[in-house]
């Protein structure tokens, strides 16, 4: 219940943010964007998957459509709060360091 107030109220507030175009505003928006819950997807899903993340308010990045190199999988996990990996992904102590203490899930 609380997720779901908390989504309804930050999807509201970057409406309001978006139909005014004054300099604090945009400056509101920033800080809403940074705060976020960042989720990083390792490969290409079927787009209602990323779609309903954004819907409830997370900031989605997907790695490439086929497999994912290692490099690209340290690098695009760096900061996330969650990983959606594949099952074929190795998700290890080393992924799990390279995202960082911002990573919940």
């Amino acid at each position: 219940m609380c997720q779901a107030l908390f989504v309804f109220t930050y999807q509201e507030e970057r409406k309001k943010i978006k139909t005014d175009s004054s300099n604090a505003l945009k400056a509101k928006l920033a800080e809403v964007n940074k705060n976020m819950p960042k989720v990083y997807i390792t490969r290409e899903i079927p787009e209602i998957g990323p779609k309903m993340l954004q819907e409830k308010g997370y900031e989605v990045a997907t790695g490439p459509e086929g497999k994912t190199t290692r490099e690209e999988l340290l690098s695009g996990v760096k900061g996330v709060d969650a990983i959606l990996s594949v099952l074929t992904e190795k998700i290890d102590a080393e992924v799990l360091d390279a995202a960082g203490d911002s990573l919940k899930l």
